[in-house]
């Protein structure tokens, strides 16, 4: 389709905070969210699940808790049978701690997947279509944390993406192309915890922000 929101279609829960202390914690909030939207896919029910789980036990493949991590490294964890947790379960509490077991529903994946990064983003469109993908851009780029509305097209860094986000949709605004991309700092940040960010190559290797260079989802 020439656009698509998930949003709009049920599959995203409301936008988290990673707060003061957990700033390097977006991995385990975009891994929470893109499982979030496989499961309703799958299922039709909507679940908060638990980014504290993955912050406190997915330590595995390199995830450091609240001080660093990626979706990539966390996918792993969840394929081999771990399951989430409900965030009501196993809630946020601002920063990472030892791992603890929890009763009650957890929500598992079949499996993952990715696609290999390029300057074309015909097949994530295509994927996005189907659902909500994680992906990496450089947020540590000012006018990316300065960002209040409209479309994103920088200045960033287009090989240190680090934040890791949520693609819940794609569109274009008189002309311009833009994936929307959910955050986990908050509602006062952008639209509403939501930016639109610039989409097509534009002479770049990987995308603005190297948004395309690791794109990964779960199977379900």
């Amino acid at each position: 389709p020439a656009s698509i929101d998930w949003r709009a279609r049920g599959a995203v829960t409301p936008v988290k905070s990673l707060g003061n202390n957990c700033s390097d914690g977006s991995w385990a909030f975009a891994t929470a969210a893109a499982v979030e939207g496989v499961h309703y896919i799958a299922t039709g029910q909507l679940v908060d699940l638990s980014a504290q789980q993955l912050l406190d036990c997915d330590t595995a493949y390199g995830n450091s808790g609240c001080s660093k991590g990626f979706p990539q490294n966390s996918f792993p964890y969840l394929e081999e049978g771990a399951g989430l947790h409900k965030e009501a379960d196993y809630p946020f509490t601002g920063s990472s701690g030892s791992c603890k077991k929890k009763d009650g529903l957890v929500v598992t994946i079949d499996g993952f997947d990715n696609l290999w990064g390029s300057s074309s983003d015909a097949e994530m469109v295509e994927r996005v279509a189907k659902q909500p993908v994680t992906a990496l851009v450089d947020g540590d780029a000012d006018a990316f944390k300065k960002y209040k509305s409209g479309i994103f097209k920088g200045p960033c860094s287009e090989d240190k993406p680090r934040l890791a986000v949520l693609i819940v949709g794609y569109g274009s605004e008189k002309g311009e192309d833009y994936w929307i991309i959910k955050n986990s700092w908050g509602t006062s940040w952008g639209e509403n915890g939501y930016m639109r960010i610039q989409r097509g190559n534009h002479g770049l290797p990987y995308g603005r922000c190297a948004i395309n260079s690791f794109v990964y989802y779960p199977t379900k």
